[in-house]
């Protein structure tokens, strides 16, 4: 009875580890199909797109602005606020902003105020005003206006503490290469070195390795550039960085948890579903998992744990109010 019982012990462990290594194989298999990956989420209240999107310092997402198009024009701006909570997939409408615009760019300031600069009024007149919304307070204040009135530019937070404002429009169709950096703590503006390539409908990051990519976009005779440059805020130099493999313009960028730039979506003859990543060590850009949407005027925004929402935009019908997040 003692061998018998010893044998059955013997098998019962052999059994278990069995299915432990099953059950082992099988989590690590969602967890590899997890990365790379598509999953959508709660959808927008407002359909927009030329929207802004950022993460806040709460780790929340926010929405602003953007356009509605509507029987009687094709732009009607925004002055809507919207936050979303990655862990509970909810949405919540905030204090609007003060100016109702379509096109702007945006950018959180290391005092923790979301930046909203530039964009465009409802007869696509351009606009110098910059509003600050306060996550906490849940208000908005005006500061100081741009020196130049500009849409469709792009905004990142330089390692040196102040605001970039690079490239965007004056009018239909033509590209500037103005950037003009905002000092948070001052309230002011400088003008700094140009981008080599004028362009409107661009992306920009900053990113962890102090450099601000400045990708893609249009100008007159070049409708989807698939052109990338890198400025450095402590020597004001920019430089050329390797293409984007598609022109693409209104895509959108982020930077994942990885250190790699994701651009999503944009323009190329039609609404794009695909994505591209950026690795800034090998200097190399690979596709990736493809948007379950195809779009452009989006936002993307990275939360917390690495993963990118994708948000809004212009899809092959119109007007989208989709949200979809992407796991590198």
């Amino acid at each position: 009875m003692k061998t018998n019982r010893n044998k059955s012990v013997s098998l019962n462990q052999s059994y278990f580890r069995i299915a432990l290594t099953i059950v082992v194989g099988l989590l690590m298999t969602g967890m590899a199909m997890a990365q790379d990956s598509w999953v959508t989420v709660n959808p927008m209240p407002v359909t927009r797109f030329d929207l802004a999107a950022v993460a806040g310092p709460n780790g929340h997402m926010y929405v602003i602005g953007g356009n509605y198009s509507g029987q009687s024009s094709p732009y009607l701006p925004l002055n809507h606020t919207e936050v979303y909570d990655p862990i509970t997939d909810f949405w919540k409408a905030v204090a609007p902003m003060p100016t109702s615009r379509g096109g702007p760019a945006a950018a959180v300031g290391p005092n923790g105020l979301i930046y909203v600069f530039g964009g465009h009024d409802r007869n696509l007149v351009p606009l110098d005003t910059v509003e600050a919304y306060d996550p906490v307070g849940n208000t908005w204040v005006s500061k100081a206006s741009m020196p130049t009135a500009r849409m469709f530019s792009a905004a990142a937070t330089g390692s040196d503490g102040r605001i970039y404002v690079m490239g965007g429009a004056i009018g239909p169709g033509a590209g500037m290469n103005t950037v003009e950096a905002y000092d948070p703590i001052t309230d002011s503006w400088q003008t700094v070195t140009p981008m080599p390539t004028p362009r409107y409908v661009l992306a920009a990051v900053a990113h962890p390795d102090g450099l601000i990519y400045a990708i893609g976009g249009a100008d007159t005779g070049n409708p989807a550039l698939n052109t990338v440059e890198a400025f450095d805020p402590q020597t004001g130099v920019w430089a050329p960085m390797p293409s984007l493999t598609t022109g693409r313009y209104s895509p959108a960028a982020a930077v994942g948890q990885n250190g790699r730039i994701y651009v999503f979506g944009g323009h190329n003859i039609d609404p794009l579903d695909t994505v591209e990543a950026y690795d800034t060590v090998a200097q190399i850009w690979n596709f990736v998992a493809s948007m379950p949407t195809a779009r452009y005027d989006l936002g993307a925004a990275t939360a917390a744990d690495g993963s990118v929402f994708v948000i809004g935009g212009y899809g092959v019908s119109g007007p989208v109010q989709v949200v979809e997040r992407y796991t590198p």
